[in-house]
């Protein structure tokens, strides 16, 4: 019994052996696949060596062995920065940066990594230097603004207003002096302190109108005293009354030295009639060179010059028939008085424009 037991028992060993022996041979069915490696094969187009898989896996990443984009695809836009594959590119066309640094870059990234990024690489955009807009230079005043115009033309023609209907009868009697010497002698024989003042009223605002003039013209032409429209506005105006207050007194004071006080009273109110008319005669005039089209401005102010030229004339002939009996006595003094006081201001005048 016991040789039996051990024979049976070397059986069942050579037996089990023997089923472990074909079971290793067979396909286990709860053996999980291996992954296999794959055969290296030269591509001869690009002679790199391409993995050829010999079995397909599900799971497994295909990678991209194109070193190249094909032909029809498009490439990564070079200008975003957040693209894959991207780096800016300068405006010439090359890529920024140095060729080491460049080099050194591409190599550093591994192309058979599907998950690298190539870090883009910046440089500092060349600074465009623009040249500035070089601005005309202004000689003189720039042309005045409308909303200057705009007041000027509504103070003035207030005041015209508001002194016509107060001074109807006055500025009735300029005019009428103006054109008659007999007229203006009467008036000038029957006036007084009071009755006066309605006349120097009136002239104070001529004088103010002819400085108006001076300052529309000087602007036209660009010559400026001061920056400011206003303040080259008070300047013409302050310049037309210093020169015919300082006549005025200038003729007080040779009334009163010479024994010719009633003819310079005479000639003085004279010349307040004629510059009342004058101011009066330029208001048109002024309102006409600030608002007239640029062709018409030069015609309109050389005929203003012109006419007020003739009535200046016109002054002088009739101040001759005040003092002709004194001037065919005293023809050098009236010479020095003529150059003095009626030219010598003009000129001044004018060398102080033309030196502006």
């Amino acid at each position: 019994m016991l040789k039996l037991g051990k024979h049976i028992l070397i059986l069942l060993s050579l037996l089990s052996a023997s089923i472990g022996l074909l079971a290793q041979q067979g396909n286990n069915p709860f053996e999980l696949p291996g992954r296999k490696i794959p055969t290296e094969e030269v591509n001869p187009e690009t002679n790199l060596p391409v993995a050829v898989p010999t079995d397909q896996n599900p799971f497994e990443i295909e990678k991209d062995t194109a070193t190249e984009l094909p032909a029809t695809e498009t490439p990564p836009n070079q200008d975003n920065p957040f693209e894959m594959d991207a780096s800016p590119v300068t405006t010439s066309g090359e890529s920024p940066g140095s060729s080491g640094e460049n080099a050194s870059a591409e190599s550093s990234v591994d192309p058979q990594n599907p998950f690298e990024v190539k870090r883009p690489s910046f440089s500092t955009p060349k600074a465009s230097v623009a040249t500035p807009n070089k601005k005309s230079v202004i000689t003189g005043t720039e042309p005045l603004s409308g909303k200057f115009k705009l007041w000027m033309t509504i103070l003035l023609v207030t005041v015209l207003t508001v002194l016509v209907n107060i001074y109807k009868s006055a500025l009735a009697k300029v005019y009428r002096s103006f054109l008659n010497d007999n007229f203006l002698k009467m008036v000038h024989r029957d006036y007084g302190t009071v009755s006066m003042i309605p006349y120097l009223i009136l002239y104070v605002f001529a004088l103010i109108l002819i400085g108006t003039f001076v300052f529309v013209v000087l602007t036209h032409y660009k010559i400026a005293f001061f920056a400011a429209p206003i303040l080259n506005f008070l300047a013409c105006t302050g310049g037309v009354f210093a020169i015919f207050i300082i006549k005025h007194l200038i003729l007080q004071i040779i009334g009163s030295v010479f024994p010719v006080s009633k003819e310079i009273e005479q000639y003085s109110f004279t010349i307040i009639i004629f510059g009342t008319m004058i101011g009066f005669f330029l208001l048109p005039t002024i309102l006409l060179i600030i608002y007239a089209p640029a062709n018409l401005t030069l015609p309109l102010i050389y005929g203003t010059f012109i006419v007020i030229g003739l009535i200046y004339l016109y002054r002088i002939l009739r101040s001759l028939f005040i003092g002709l009996k004194y001037i065919s006595l005293h023809k050098f003094h009236f010479f020095v008085y003529l150059c003095t006081i009626e030219i010598a201001p003009l000129l001044v005048l004018v060398k102080l424009v033309t030196n502006q």
